[in-house]
């Protein structure tokens, strides 16, 4: 049974990913804070006939994208697709921003990606295949520009 773990599933680029893989026969589990969000996306899914399950995990948390990971493993046997779009977005420009919001912020953005690609590898090594989908796409349709003069 093929595997895709999306991890910072929103209603927007994240779950449209995972139902393109869902609908290509893959058993989805769709990961992020809002439990009660998560809950609904894989109740559309499956209202489709589509293989879809729901986990909680905070993407800044390296122990719970591993955990997260290496339970698909265990549960489905592999993990074929790991999609990281989890992102901490805030309207603010970078001199506005305190310390205090800006390194959590990067915890998601930047070490959260970092966990998922390491758990991901290890498990994929193991399997010898897998892909990681890296994404971010909110900044396409809704670009946050500054402009200095």
């Amino acid at each position: 049974m093929k595997s895709f773990v999306s991890i910072g599933t929103g209603p927007g680029m994240g779950f449209a990913t995972a139902e393109r893989f869902a609908r290509e026969g893959y058993t989805v589990v769709l990961a992020a804070r809002s439990t009660d969000r998560l809950r609904e996306f894989a109740a559309q899914l499956t209202g489709k006939g589509l293989k879809a399950e729901a986990a909680t995990l905070d993407a800044a948390n390296p122990a719970d994208v591993e955990a997260l990971i290496e339970d698909v493993k265990q549960r489905l046997g592999s993990v074929d697709v790991v999609h990281y779009n989890a992102a901490a977005m805030r309207e603010s420009r970078i001199g506005d921003q305190p310390p205090d919001t800006f390194v959590p912020d990067l915890a998601t953005n930047i070490g959260g990606a970092m966990a998922a690609a390491k758990a991901a590898e290890k498990v994929m090594a193991g399997q010898v295949s897998g892909s990681l989908l890296l994404t971010g796409g909110g900044f396409a349709l809704a670009p946050l520009m500054t402009t200095y003069r």
